[in-house]
């Protein structure tokens, strides 16, 4: 999905949005994260279902990597538990990309964290006051 407007920061989104405290990992096949969330950047993080908007976060360190060679410690970060093996990332990464992964496929993992929000920054838009 591409963001809805590019000149805004760009859209990181989570089938299943769990996350960690402090420094959460995403995996994502292939290297266009690269060049849209290169570290120390921001983003937001928003979920496919109707939550939406969920955060901005951080982006710590952004990784060209095959899964094969992701380390077990970077691993621990993946925000979603069932990804924090590399069976069980291959697996979901083929569940959401609908396509077969192999553990020598090339990904691109986000190191993030969660910013303080800004104040009032994703509140709802406020209506004016209707002429009569």
């Amino acid at each position: 999905m591409l963001d809805p407007n590019p000149d805004q920061k760009p859209w990181l989104l989570f089938t299943n949005p769990e996350f960690q405290e402090g420094v959460n990992a995403t995996v994502r096949l292939g290297s266009k994260w690269l060049n849209r969330a290169p570290a120390e950047s921001i983003v937001e993080v928003r979920s496919t279902n109707d939550s939406g908007y969920l955060f901005d976060a951080f982006i710590v360190d952004a990784l060209w990597i095959k899964i094969c060679d992701i380390p077990v410690d970077v691993l621990e970060h993946e925000h979603d538990p069932k990804c924090r093996t590399h069976r069980g990332l291959i697996a979901e990464l083929e569940r959401v990309y609908r396509k077969k992964v192999s553990p020598r496929d090339y990904v691109t993992v986000l190191l993030f964290e969660q910013c303080e929000p800004d104040p009032g920054e994703h509140d709802d838009p406020i209506e004016p006051p209707r002429m009569h």
